[in-house]
C-alpha cells in the first residue's frame, strides 16, 4: 500500500462507493476532511478520525492545495456540489486537484476541467467499475481522463482505491470510456 501519511485529502459523497474509498484513504494515513448530505455517515467517520466540514467550500479551504475526491451519483449532484451555494469552486485553492470518481457526463466534465485550470487547479475524471464489492476490497478499475501528468502525479493515491488504473486521454475521456 502506498503511503499518504499526513496528506490532506477531501472527500465528498460518502454513499455505498464513497464511504469505503474514504476509509481506505484514512487507513493509508491521509488526513481526511469530509462532506456529505447525510450526517450519520459523517458522525461515524469522524469517530474514526476524519474531520467534518459544513460545506463543499469548507472542504476545499481546509484541504488547500491537496486532493479532493467526489463520489456522487450523477452530473446534477456534481453541479450542485461544485457550483452551488458554498460550493467547492468558492473555496478551491491553486494547486489542488479534484478527482471525480462518479459516472457523470462528458460535456460538464470538460467544462469543470476548464474552470479548474483557470483557477490554477485541475480536474480529473476517474469513474470506476467494480461496484460496492470493488470499493470495499480496494479492487476498483479506474478509467482516468484529464492531463496525463496530473493523473500520473496522483497514481499512487488512486492505486490505494483500485488495482487497475488506465489513463484514457484528455478531459472527459474517462467518462467516455465508462
Amino acid at each position: 500500500m502506498h503511503s499518504t501519511e499526513g496528506s490532506r485529502i477531501g472527500f465528498i459523497g460518502l454513499g455505498n462507493m464513497g464511504k469505503p474509498m474514504a476509509r481506505h484513504l484514512m487507513r493509508a494515513g491521509a488526513r481526511l476532511t469530509l462532506y456529505n448530505r447525510s450526517k450519520q455517515v459523517l458522525e461515524e467517520l469522524a469517530g474514526e478520525g476524519a474531520q467534518v466540514a459544513t460545506s463543499p467550500r469548507e472542504v476545499a479551504e481546509w484541504v488547500g492545495d491537496g486532493l479532493i475526491f467526489l463520489s456522487l451519483p450523477n452530473a446534477g449532484s456534481v453541479t450542485e456540489v461544485v457550483e452551488g451555494k458554498d460550493g467547492l469552486f468558492e473555496g478551491l485553492t491553486a494547486g489542488s486537484k479534484v478527482i471525480d470518481m462518479g459516472s457523470t457526463a462528458v460535456e460538464p466534465t470538460r467544462a469543470w476541467h476548464e474552470r479548474t485550470l483557470a483557477m490554477d487547479s485541475d480536474w480529473i475524471d476517474a469513474p470506476v467499475s467494480g461496484g460496492q464489492k470493488g470499493a470495499r476490497e480496494a479492487n476498483l478499475t479506474i478509467m482516468a481522463g484529464g492531463l496525463e501528468e496530473s493523473v500520473e502525479a496522483i497514481r499512487p493515491v488512486l492505486e490505494i482505491l483500485g488495482k487497475t488504473l488506465t489513463y484514457m486521454g484528455p478531459s472527459g475521456a474517462g467518462q467516455s470510456a465508462k
